[in-house]
C-alpha cells in the first residue's frame, strides 16, 4: 500500500471508552497522552470519536484511525495496525492473556481479568455479545475480519 499518511488537522484526537459510555479518551497525538474526560462534564456538545480505548493493567489500549488508515494505541507508544500485526488472546474462565506482536516481536501484552459485575445475566438486549464486555477480545474480533478493519478505517464497502 504506497499510501500517503496525512497527519490530523489537530493534534488531539478523542476516542470512546468500551466499558463506560460517557467516557471519552482525549489522545493528544504528539506525547501519546491520554487523559480521561466524562462528556456530560463538557460544556460543548460531544466531539467526534475516531476510535475506542480501554484500560488495562493501568494503561490505555485502544486503536483509532487517522485519512483511513487505522492505528493502535500500545501504552503511550502508537503503531501502525498493518495486516502484519497479530492478536492473540488466550482465557482461562475470566482470566485473559492478550499478546499483540509484529512478526515474532511481542509489541504488548496484557494479563486482565472480565469484570462480572458489567456483565448482566439473561441480557435481553439482542446485540449485547461478549466482545461489549472484553476489550482484547473485541480487538482480536476485528483483526480477524478484514472487512470490518476496512469499515472500521473508514472505507465504504461495497457489496
Amino acid at each position: 500500500m504506497n499510501e500517503i499518511i496525512k497527519r490530523p488537522t489537530s493534534d488531539i484526537i478523542w476516542l470512546h471508552r468500551q466499558s463506560i459510555h460517557n467516557d471519552l479518551g482525549k489522545l493528544t497525538l504528539k506525547s501519546g497522552t491520554l487523559e480521561i474526560v466524562n462528556w456530560e462534564d463538557e460544556k460543548d456538545t460531544r466531539p467526534e470519536t475516531v476510535g475506542h480505548f480501554e484500560i488495562l493493567e493501568g494503561q490505555p489500549l485502544g486503536f483509532y484511525r487517522i485519512e483511513h488508515v487505522l492505528f493502535l494505541l500500545l501504552g503511550q507508544c502508537t503503531v501502525y495496525w498493518s495486516d502484519d500485526i497479530q492478536i492473540e488472546l488466550s482465557f482461562k474462565r475470566d482470566e485473559r492473556y492478550l499478546r499483540i506482536k509484529q512478526e515474532d516481536t511481542v509489541l504488548a501484552s496484557y494479563d486482565y481479568s472480565l469484570d462480572r459485575t458489567q456483565i448482566f445475566a439473561d441480557d435481553p438486549t439482542p446485540f449485547i455479545k461478549d466482545e461489549d464486555f472484553d476489550f482484547g477480545l473485541f480487538l482480536l474480533n476485528i483483526a480477524n475480519d478484514p472487512g470490518r478493519k476496512l469499515r472500521l478505517s473508514g472505507h465504504i464497502c461495497k457489496g
